[in-house]
């Protein structure tokens, strides 16, 4: 900064001018509200926010890509692609039949446990013992 007198320019205009210290509160008070930024508790969220703390997004948005397996007779495998609304383009992914059997297995498992640890509640009440 620049320096005059032992005093920056930015005390000196502070300084010489109280008026211009009053107009920089007065504006912190009149943005005040708008620069706090809370939503109060009864208006409802845009968008929901995710519960588990290991999810790689707080925003619950459904996802526009999905991934579908399909058939291919002619080389017996299964072939992945990937669809965007009405638009569906092939990955490369291939999968053998007993591969894409077990890739299905699992993430039936894997939802099976996901909707399992969801409906249990994380910490059950303690049952009171007689003494």
């Amino acid at each position: 900064m620049l320096k005059l007198d032992g005093q920056t320019a930015v005390q000196r205009i502070f300084l010489r001018s109280p008026w211009i210290i009053s107009i920089c509160f007065g504006l912190c008070w009149f943005f005040m509200p708008i620069l706090r930024a809370q939503t109060p508790a009864e208006t409802p969220l845009k968008f929901k926010v995710a519960q588990e703390p290991n999810s790689s997004s707080k925003i619950d948005i459904p996802n526009p890509i999905k991934t579908e397996w399909k058939y291919n007779p002619r080389e017996n495998r299964y072939e992945g692609f990937r669809q965007i609304g009405s638009l569906s383009y092939p990955t490369g992914e291939i999968l053998s039949v007993n591969e894409y059997f077990k890739k299905v297995a699992q993430n039936a498992d894997q939802q099976y446990f996901r909707d399992k640890s969801k409906a249990t509640p994380r910490f059950p009440a303690a049952e009171a013992s007689p003494i």
